[in-house]
């Protein structure tokens, strides 16, 4: 059993026994927030579309997912839906390269998720990324050997509500076999504290992926840390 210390910058009721810790992926253990624009300009050119600003892009994969509607062309004859199917092809093309390639496991997460491991601590993932991507998302935690670390790995797929709903993060501690109350989410976004809070967690935020501290701080979660490779500070056996 963990113990979640208080953040001494912040009031807490106390410290609080931990049986599971569940991750966000994108931002909190792998760094792959920057290669998503990227990705986006790529496709933006390749299907002939108008470019948009990276501070649209932020935008539109704020909620934790992507919001087509923000980037998808006007005036091409073309269904919203056939568009979407159209850039998505060209994602998938570029996925197996991308996260082979480009993309790492944030500083410190190695280390974290291995010691955890060592130390019995449930540990899952809970991702709003399509069931058909999570392979090639996952290549950045194959290489340090830490996937088969994670005992439930939560997709898109698996649930009919998205973040900021807390039914993903519910599945997965049902399938850790664990109550929510003694969980904690750790995630770099605004709609994974408010999915936390929603699922009767506690939340950890960390500002190595879309929001800043600001953004976080106003929905009060219970730690803002710079990164996940400072969460063995606050916990402890």
């Amino acid at each position: 059993m963990l113990i979640l210390k208080g953040d001494p910058k912040k009031a807490m009721d106390g410290a609080m026994a931990l049986a599971g810790l569940i991750f966000d992926l994108d931002g909190t253990l792998i760094d792959s927030v920057g290669i998503y624009y990227v990705m986006m300009e790529t496709v933006f050119e390749r299907l002939h579309w108008p470019q948009v600003s990276r501070a649209v892009m932020r935008k539109a994969i704020r909620d934790g997912g992507f919001d087509w509607d923000l980037v998808l062309p006007a005036g091409t004859g073309r269904t919203a839906e056939e568009l979407i199917a159209s850039a998505r092809e060209v994602i998938r093309e570029m996925y197996p390269r991308v996260f082979e390639e480009d993309v790492a496991v944030v500083p410190g997460a190695e280390a974290l998720i291995k010691e955890l491991h060592k130390r019995n601590v449930k540990l899952g993932l809970v991702t709003s990324t399509l069931g058909r991507f999570i392979q090639f998302k996952l290549i950045p935690l194959k290489k340090c050997g830490l996937h088969d670390l994670f005992q439930s790995v939560i997709t898109l797929d698996d649930v009919k509500n998205r973040k900021p709903s807390g039914e993903p993060l519910l599945e997965c501690a049902r399938r850790l076999g664990e109550p929510p109350g003694k969980c904690a989410y750790v995630g770099d976004a605004s709609v994974d504290m408010a999915a936390g809070k929603a699922a009767g967690m506690k939340t950890i935020a960390v500002l190595t992926g879309v929001d800043d501290y600001e953004a976080l701080k106003a929905e009060d979660p219970d730690l803002i840390l710079n990164s996940v490779s400072q969460l063995m500070e606050y916990l402890s056996l």
